[in-house]
Formats: structure tokens, sequence, C-alpha cells
């Protein structure tokens, strides 16, 4: 028994062209002497949405991300320490040599804050989701300062997080 109606098709010829609908609109093609235009590239400091006043916290040894200032709002403050145990209370925290421990010892500390855990390039499948499961909000695989803090400008946007 067939649940649902047959669905007849009509046969067609190999040599039979589509006839053009009368009230089709001609879809216009590119002129091949036209050079595109490459994309703009969009800054942190071109986006509007971004939440005032976050506070972050940077994990790891001294000198990581030193060039992350300039790349985020300036009213975001950043304090740097180098042990679990300094953490002050912060809105993003950036582990920057993360291990699952040391990612659920600051989950411990800080339950509200979005974590950003800085993978090494080469880190596997298995390491990330090790990460994540520990508590990361979000594992980045390059400490490249822009795509860290384009991740940081987003954790702030999803979880509404800085100053009210």
């Amino acid at each position: 028994m067939r649940w649902t109606p047959r669905i007849h098709h009509h046969a067609t010829s190999a040599s039979s062209t589509p006839t053009p609908r009368p009230d089709a609109v001609p879809t216009p093609q590119p002129d091949a002497t036209e050079v595109p235009k490459p994309a703009e590239a969009v800054t942190l400091l071109q986006v509007t949405d971004v939440p005032e006043g976050c506070r972050i916290a940077v994990l790891g040894p001294p000198g990581t991300l030193r060039s992350l200032d300039a790349a985020l709002p300036t009213s975001w403050t950043i304090d740097r320490l180098e042990e679990v145990a300094d953490l002050p209370a912060a809105d993003l925290i950036v582990v920057t040599s993360p291990t699952p421990d040391a990612i659920a010892a600051v989950r411990a500390r800080q339950p509200d804050a979005s974590i950003v855990a800085l993978a090494q390039p080469a880190a596997g499948v298995d390491a990330v989701v090790e990460l994540l499961q520990g508590g990361a909000t979000a594992c980045v695989r390059s400490a490249e300062t822009g795509l860290v803090a384009a991740h940081l400008v987003a954790c702030a946007r999803r979880y509404a997080v800085g100053a009210t």
C-alpha cells in the first residue's frame, strides 16, 4: 500500500530545450571586462553592537597576547596573570596554555564567565573536544590577536557580558 500519490513525469526528448516563461526577467550576466572589487576588511572598530566595559583576564605566561589591548574596544580592561588562584572577577577569560584541568579550575572559580581556550595550532580534534567538555566556551587554535579578539567580542555579544 502506498501512502503518497504517484508522481507522473512527462517524457521529454534530449533535444528539447526549455522555453522561457513570458513573465521571466532575464538574469544580468557579469561583464567579462569588469574586475570584481575586493571585500573590505571588517575590523572590531567598525562593529557597532559591542558591549561596553567588559573585564578580561588573560591567564598564562607573561607576554602572551601582548597586543590584545589594541585589538579590543577601548572600554574593555585586561588583567594579565599566571595562576588560576590570582584570577580576578572577569566577564571573559583567555587561557593561553589550556589543559582540561586548568579549564575546569577556571570554570569552578568563575562559573558565569566565558572562557576562551587558546589551543596549539596543531591540536587534534580530541584535544579541542576535551577543552570544550572541560568547560571552555570556545577553543581557538591560533594566538593571532585579531582572531582571539573577534572570539572575545562574539562571546561578549552572545552571553550578554560587560557593564550595563
